[in-house]
């Protein structure tokens, strides 16, 4: 690190506390005693449902939840301790929350208000005022992350997005954005993915609040359990206003607090155990003087370390206020405001310090202040640093050199030290008074309005190739248009579906069910397959194969066309996989053969099981090495586990690699290829074996994922580029994902029962493809499900891994 937050080893960190353990302690009980015998109002009906289904007290005619001690103990057992946030591709400005680790200063954000140098009325901001935000945000040493600024030239309900989108061609630095919906958060997801690498996500953190006293908003919440589903680092947030929405002593204002704070946290970790959050209370309080809400209060400054002080003895990575102020300009009282109430809980040891940029409580912007305020970040941090002691350092052997009336001004001690020791303030006045008024007689404030001009009038450096800024574009227009289109949540209890967003766009079908996180099919292609099955993208064409097994049909779908072909085979194909010679090696009901794309025609290989009269076979994959898998299944007994588990060489040797398998389904690999799945779907697990990719060899087959609903069965499979299984739930309406681990991080509900496969697609491998059946449904559950059999597709926040080629 560059920049003065860093910590050496022989530093001793500054940090001091203003509450004793004894108090926190005190603190924390009385927080869980509020959430278990008082409670909180829960407005998004799933988290009240999550809380409801572990145990917490739901009165839903006042959407009420009172939460146990035991729930709220196991969040703050399962919170990570560390986050991570990564700017575009520049090392030194990638950035760890980790307890006793760097501090950083980040702005404000989601503001709509600006003031201009010399000033006495703010304006709404344009457009061009967040291109200007962006660049001197990224010219600023001290301001690690940038926060949103939202234009108002027009009316949207994408205003995040928007902004986003305009910042990505103007920084690399990594962005803290607020949360309104759960939608929204997927699209800021999809374009910090045009310039993100996998294993750089993610880029941005989302700032999501509990309304005091004791309520979560529907989009608030919903918001941050989308975030949590996709990776982004929830900051959960309480703005409680004491004297108002809080008690208006400090202790019981902070107790509050924390009782919001930690029933946002039990949310988060019983949707998504292990998702990454910051512990970010920002208390306000109010002036009994004149009845104004007030950020910048001495007494704010105690309480935002007091909550930081919380937040470590949770263990957690802690975010405060940071420099805010009631002043409405640039002035002295600005300054001092901000270093009384910032100064407290970065010293308390708060990993992100808020508010650089912002006046008028949060409420207005001035690129001025963001400079200045990244000249008192610049202070912050040196204090925090402290005074390294060494050998070096102590300078022993200067001293003696020196000695008596000598000058250590051209030692190269001095030369070799004076950068790091020292902070050198770049709005600071070191000249003397003569000097001063020579030169201009500028103020700070002045300063800092030279220095902005300065860096707007640097030529502007691209942070976007051409194709990534048409993509962001294209995205935009798309997320625009889509939340353009979101109406009014409407929800039902229980298992019945409903629509969550009321969409115009064709093809758009836009499904939730009642006890799940929402998720947008953006696309249904009404197939009507009999048993849809095995979708696989082909890259070179940019299509989409399946087949529907008992229809004996293969289909093709190019979605840039909209161009969909069915082709009529002579049996019935089960599985396809590509072949690295063109076409496709299949597994069909008499055995293993190759398609051809060309011809249409089927040329089989072998049929290891052709004495076996009842069995066929049904799912296959091929390995990174370029060897076929492909299982068989009884149809005419489905629980006789007659099936066995092949592999097909490049030079067509066929191995048996399992026996004892009732129906073979979801071949699939790890990222890593250490790991290789294969469900048995009537015994309703998902295994996991050890893999040797250079044998083929699998061994130690242990039980992956058990699922224990009654007549819902494991089906086909894929894994993403984050090494998570995806796995259709044939009889369970959805596809659910599961970590690496095998804990269930994910749950797309559809509007079909019977689903039988996903598959990741698209240029970029980022739609998620998924096949159904009406096979097995009566006539009056068809009707009932008149998209049984469709093909649906969907965003879902992640990439898949490109399909592996048959190398024979």
């Amino acid at each position: 690190m560059s920049d003065n937050s860093s910590f050496g080893p022989d530093t001793q960190s500054l940090r001091f506390s203003v509450l004793r353990q004894t108090d926190i302690e005190r603190i924390h009980e009385l927080s869980v005693k509020v959430l278990e015998e008082t409670g909180v109002i829960l407005h998004y009906p799933p988290a009240r449902k999550l809380l409801r289904d572990h145990g917490a007290s739901l009165d839903e005619a006042r959407q009420l939840v009172r939460i146990p001690r035991h729930l709220v103990e196991e969040a703050l057992r399962g919170a990570p301790r560390q986050v991570n946030v990564y700017s575009q591709d520049d090392l030194e400005q990638d950035r760890l929350l980790v307890l006793d680790g760097n501090r950083y200063g980040r702005t404000t954000t989601g503001l709509n208000w600006i003031l201009d140098h010399g000033a006495s009325n703010r304006r709404p901001v344009t457009e061009k005022d967040v291109i200007n935000w962006t660049r001197v945000i990224h010219a600023l040493p001290h301001v690690h992350f940038a926060g949103s600024l939202n234009d108002q030239e027009e009316a949207a309900k994408s205003e995040e997005v928007r902004c986003l989108a305009r910042m990505l061609h103007y920084t690399d630095k990594p962005f803290m954005f607020s949360a309104f919906s759960g939608e929204g958060m997927r699209w800021l997801w999809r374009l910090t993915e045009v310039v993100q690498a996998d294993d750089r996500q993610p880029r941005l953190m989302v700032l999501s609040s509990v309304n005091s006293p004791l309520i979560y908003g529907w989009g608030q919440c919903e918001a941050a359990m989308v975030s949590a589903e996709m990776g982004i680092p929830v900051c959960f947030n309480s703005s409680a206003v004491a004297g108002v929405t809080a008690p208006i002593t400090l202790a019981g204002s902070v107790a509050q607090i924390n009782a919001e704070m930690l029933a946002a946290l039990t949310i988060i970790q019983l949707h998504r155990p292990g998702a990454r959050v910051v512990y970010a209370a920002h208390p306000m309080a109010m002036d009994m003087r004149n009845g104004m809400a007030s950020i910048s209060m001495g007494e704010v400054g105690l309480m935002s370390a007091a909550c930081v002080d919380i937040g470590r003895y949770y263990g957690l990575p802690t975010s405060s206020n940071g420099v805010c102020t009631d002043a409405c300009t640039p002035d002295p009282m600005a300054t001092l405001e901000k270093w009384a109430n910032g100064y407290l809980p970065l010293m308390a040891g708060a990993n992100v310090n808020g508010g650089a940029g912002s006046l008028a409580c949060v409420g207005t912007v001035s690129l001025e202040q963001l400079v200045i305020d990244d000249d008192v970040y610049g202070h912050f941090f040196r204090h925090a640093r402290g005074i390294k002691v060494n050998d070096v350092t102590l300078a022993g052997d200067v001293i003696a050199r020196v000695g008596p009336g000598s000058a250590y001004i051209m030692e190269e001690h001095t030369l070799d030290h004076f950068r790091d020791e020292y902070y050198y303030s770049p709005l600071a006045n070191r000249m003397n008074a003569p000097t001063w008024e020579a030169a201009g007689a500028k103020d700070a404030v002045e300063r800092a309005a030279d220095m902005v001009r300065d860096i707007l009038a640097r030529p502007q450096e691209p942070f976007l190739s051409d194709d990534e800024s048409r993509e962001v574009q294209t995205l935009l227009a798309k997320a625009e248009a889509a939340l353009a289109d979101t109406a009014v949540h409407v929800y039902l209890s229980g298992a019945t579906l409903c629509f969550a967003t009321l969409c115009v766009a064709p093809h758009c079908y836009p499904i939730i069910q009642g006890d799940v996180n929402m998720s947008d099919v953006e696309r249904v292609l009404t197939v009507s397959n009999q048993l849809g099955e095995g979708p696989i993208w082909l890259p070179e064409e940019g299509a989409l194969y399946w087949v529907d097994i008992d229809e004996q049909k293969i289909f093709r779908f190019y979605p840039s066309t909209d161009e969909l072909e069915a082709f009529d085979v002579d049996t019935r194909v089960t599985a396809l996989a590509i072949r690295a010679s063109g076409g496709f090696v299949t597994a069909t009901d008499k055995g293993l053969a190759y398609w051809d794309t060309q011809t249409r025609e089927l040329s089989f290989i072998a049929d290891p099981e052709a004495d076996k009269s009842a069995t066929r076979f049904n799912d296959g994959a091929v390995d990174r090495q370029g060897r076929f898998w492909a299982g068989t299944m009884n149809e005419v007994d489905f629980v006789t586990p007659d099936g066995s588990l092949y592999r097909l060489d490049p030079d067509e040797s066929i191995h048996t690699m399992e026996v004892g398998i009732a129906i073979s389904n979801g071949v699939g690999w790890s990222p890593d290829n250490k790991t290789m799945y294969f469900s048995d779907t009537v015994r309703q697990v998902i295994w996991a074996y050890d893999f040797d990719p250079p044998t083929g060899g699998i061994s130690n087959r242990r039980p992956f994922v058990e699922i224990k609903k009654e007549n819902v069965l494991p089906d086909g499979r894929t894994v993403d580029s984050q090494g998570y299984v995806w796995n259709a739930q044939w009889g369970g309406w959805n596809v659910t994902r599961y970590d690496p681990t095998g804990v269930e991080d994910r749950v797309i509900q559809l509007p079909a029962q019977q689903i039988t496969c996903p598959a990741f697609g698209g240029e970029n491998l980022d739609e998620l493809y998924i096949t159904s059946a009406w096979g097995g449904l009566s006539e009056e559950e068809r009707e009932k499900q008149p998209l049984a059999g469709a093909h649906f597709r969907i965003k879902v926040g992640v990439k898949g891994l490109a399909e592996p080629k048959f190398s024979g």
